[in-house]
């Protein structure tokens, strides 16, 4: 019985059914330290001295728990290889986002930059002759510009977070008469709401519409 529990126990791989075969060992040892006539025996024919069922059961129970052991260190190597990678890879995010910046803030000068000489020299498109690219102006998405001072009514304002929970620029309202004056609230302009407005003839202070010219590329 204890043989085979011990063979079989390659095949278990949960610390679950490990933890079983170590009950069923460390019972079937106590049972042979229990047995009287329990010791080792001798094979009259090969003179092969077999150990006594305490030893076999104890060996077993060390065996498994040497089994436990190298799958937890395995486990803890593995937890440690990937804590490393994990921190080389925040490392090169940290990195790499620090130079997306940096490129995107040179490439918007040098677009701007670009633009304002087109539009000085009266070029709406030009031609590269090196390569047959051509370029032009594109007027750009839409966006809202809410400038410093903007009165915003608190319809058109929305809460950021209360407890972690978005809340739509409609609800804005009721929940800030459901917090009381005395709860303290922070809105943010909602610039969907803003432009929706904008385009239905509602003006607001210091708030406009706005387009940021772009360059668009075609060969």
């Amino acid at each position: 019985m204890l043989v085979e529990k011990t063979e079989n126990a390659s095949k278990r791989t949960t610390y679950a059914s490990i933890r079983e075969q170590l009950d069923d060992a460390y019972a079937l040892m106590n049972e042979a330290r229990a047995d009287a006539d329990d010791a080792e025996t001798v094979d009259t024919e090969t003179g092969e001295v077999k150990p006594s069922k305490a030893q076999a059961a104890q060996a077993a129970f060390d065996s498994i728990n040497a089994s436990i052991v190298q799958k937890l260190a395995a486990a803890g190597r593995y937890v440690q290889k990937v804590a490393a990678e994990i921190a080389t890879l925040e490392a090169h995010i940290e990195a790499s986002e620090k130079i997306l910046a940096r490129l995107k803030r040179l490439k918007d000068e040098a677009e701007r930059g670009a633009i304002q000489h087109m539009r000085e020299f009266q070029y709406d498109r030009i031609t590269d002759p090196n390569s047959g690219m051509e370029m032009h102006v594109k007027a750009g998405r839409e966006s809202v510009k809410v400038k410093p001072g903007a009165v915003i009514p608190l319809e058109f304002m929305k809460i950021k977070s209360i407890t972690g929970i978005t809340v739509t620029p409609g609800q804005a309202v009721e929940i800030a008469h459901q917090l009381g004056s005395d709860a303290l609230v922070n809105f943010e302009p909602s610039k969907k709401a803003l432009a929706a407005a904008i385009k239905s003839g509602v003006t607001f202070e210091g708030v406009e519409i706005i387009r940021r010219p772009t360059i668009e590329f075609s060969k």
